[in-house]
């Protein structure tokens, strides 16, 4: 059997998994028991009926085509489900370490920049309709992400399909990585202290990880709940990392610009809604511009964004399948 979307990508996960095994087997840390279970039984029921479907042969070649997609998404959706849980883990293990707290220090660089987050924050606040599309643009990159993925499966823009999860795993890695050395609480609890008095908002923005923080980083045994791992890297901004990649991996296709829409809007909710210093911005885009570059200068990949609308089918025999 052949695994989508290939042997780097599942080289990844599996090197990211057994950093998040060690990590769990020598801390105070555990992970829920019984979601993990689930967990691998949906991916289990997923990769068996990709399998299934694979073996099976159609005499329409619609069918074939459909089913060939489907083999390809059910494959995708097993990937990025444990893709997933092994980069939380990761990212909840990386602020385990005692390290002192980088706002400061953010603050410092982000002064360097022609634009104050103070401001920006009063922008955002006393204007309600602006704070809805930002709120919701925010909270629904994973959902974009998502259908992205379906829209390139549905196309059979199986290379970009690889591109883009390949791409994204790696700058989730790699602002993960980089975090560990800058720990920090983010611009709305270090600005605000209170959070409380923050006003014309449904829910105070940008706190929501700072009871997980604190957690991770006073040692105390607890549990982690797959479904309540939120994202505590704060320098590089991910979202802004994640929000490119997903832009890129669209370039030079007739959806480009409404992707372009999204990512520019998204990422300007970052600062307020995902508490992010202005320079975690600046961080994020460098890392997912040099990834993105260096991924589309490969072989597999070069040449992938020189046409519009390129159609070229993932073959299964080719460099990066994963046989069992």
């Amino acid at each position: 059997m052949q695994l989508f979307p290939g042997r780097n990508a599942y080289l990844l996960v599996l090197i990211v998994a057994a950093v998040d095994a060690i990590w769990l087997a020598f801390s105070s840390v555990s992970l829920a028991g019984s979601e993990f279970v689930l967990l691998s039984v949906q991916v289990a029921i997923l990769l068996v009926l990709s399998w299934a479907i694979e073996r099976r042969s159609f005499s329409a070649p619609v069918m074939e085509r459909l089913s060939g997609r489907l083999v390809h998404f059910m494959q995708g959706i097993a990937f990025l489900l444990v893709a997933w849980v092994a980069l939380r883990v990761l990212n909840q293990a990386s602020m385990s370490f005692d390290l002192p707290l980088t706002d400061k220090m953010l603050i410092h660089w982000d002064s360097f920049l022609p634009i104050d987050w103070h401001s920006y924050f009063r922008f955002v606040q006393l204007n309600g309709g602006v704070q809805t599309v930002l709120d919701y643009s925010y909270t629904s990159l994973s959902a974009v992400s998502f259908i992205g993925l379906v829209l390139f499966v549905w196309k059979n823009e199986m290379k970009r399909a690889r591109y883009f999860m390949e791409t994204f795993m790696i700058a989730a890695v790699v602002c993960t990585a980089i975090g560990v050395f800058l720990p920090a609480k983010g611009s709305v609890a270090t600005y605000f202290g209170d959070v409380s008095s923050i006003a014309h908002f449904k829910t105070v923005p940008g706190v929501y990880a700072i009871d997980a923080l604190n957690q991770m980083r006073s040692g105390l045994p607890h549990t982690l709940r797959i479904g309540e791992m939120p994202g505590l890297t704060v320098f590089p901004s991910f979202h802004t990392a994640a929000g490119i990649v997903l832009a890129v991996s669209f370039w030079r296709t007739s959806l480009f610009p409404a992707v372009f829409v999204y990512t520019v809007v998204m990422i300007a909710a970052t600062p307020v809604f995902g508490a992010h210093y202005f320079i975690d911005l600046i961080a994020g885009a460098v890392v997912a511009v040099a990834i993105c570059a260096a991924f589309a200068f490969m072989p597999f990949y070069k040449g992938m964004f020189a046409r519009r609308d390129a159609r070229e089918d993932w073959e299964p025999s080719c460099e990066g399948a994963v046989s069992f």
